[in-house]
Formats: structure tokens, sequence, C-alpha cells
């Protein structure tokens, strides 16, 4: 029976040449660039889910008809008046929103928050190990570009 493992493949640089090896390092880099994308994003989406689960604790039976401030863009609000202490509406992605008990939008953001959690720990992994990758691949191309200058002053 085999299973199936993920080890890294191992790769000798001075097997490479100069182009090679500067490809490789764009490649690196834009592996490296998206993934600290994904991390912002994934890192704004948690923030949201804090902050909803913090909103929620406003949703009490004392607060029942009183008046607050309702964001309708990120800079201008609209007054109204809490009318349902036991629902909200949740944006579930994709333009959608669905309506939910407080104790379910909570669990809601609780799982998403768990689930960011820990993809934002194994993207950050990613990322951390296409950093470690470049030093030896630009290391190799200043090697690389010093060999080439030696041999054009030697051919001289």
């Amino acid at each position: 029976m085999s299973t199936a493992s993920s080890t890294a493949k191992v790769i000798n640089l001075t097997d490479y040449s100069l182009p090679q090896l500067e490809n490789l390092l764009q490649t690196l880099l834009a592996q490296r660039e998206q993934a600290v994308s994904m991390l912002n994003t994934m890192k704004d989406t948690n923030e949201k889910a804090e902050k909803a689960m913090e909103a929620l604790k406003c949703m009490k039976p004392g607060n029942e008809n009183k008046d607050v401030l309702i964001p309708v863009s990120a800079n201008i609000m609209v007054p109204g008046k809490v009318e349902n202490v036991d629902h909200v509406y949740v944006s579930i992605g994709a333009n959608y929103v669905v309506e939910k008990t407080v104790d379910d939008a909570n669990q809601f953001f609780s799982k998403q928050k768990t689930m960011l959690d820990a993809s934002i720990k194994s993207v950050r992994s990613q990322a951390m190990s296409l950093e470690d990758q470049l030093y030896p691949v630009r290391k190799m191309i200043e090697i690389r570009k010093l060999q080439q200058q030696q041999q054009q002053a030697s051919a001289k």
C-alpha cells in the first residue's frame, strides 16, 4: 500500500544557468507575493469576523428600540433603530445574506475564525519557506554574474 507524501524536491542550484536562476527567482518572488496577498486577505477577513462577533454582543434585550447608525458604505451611515435583538442578517459571501439567530451568527463567525486561523498559519509557513528559498537563489545569481564577468575579463 502506498502513501502520498509531501517531500520537498531538492534541486542543485549549481546545475542552473544564469537565465534559469533568474527565471526561478521570478517564480519564487511571484509565489511569495501571492502568498503574502492571500495572507493579507485572510487576516482582513479574520479581523472582520472578530468585529462581527464583538458587535453581536450588543444584541441583547435591553438594546431593543435603541438608536443606531447603519453603515451603507465605507463612509456613509444612516440613522436607524434596533427592532429585533434575536435575529441578524449575515453576509456569507458572493453578495448573499442570510438571516440567522444571534447564537447561530456567533457560531458562524467562530467557525470562520477557526478555519481562517488554520489557513493563516499554513500560508504564513509557505510564505516563510519561499522567503528562505530566495536567499540561496539570489546568492547563486551573484556567483553566476561574477563568473560571467571574470570570463569576459579573461577573454579580453
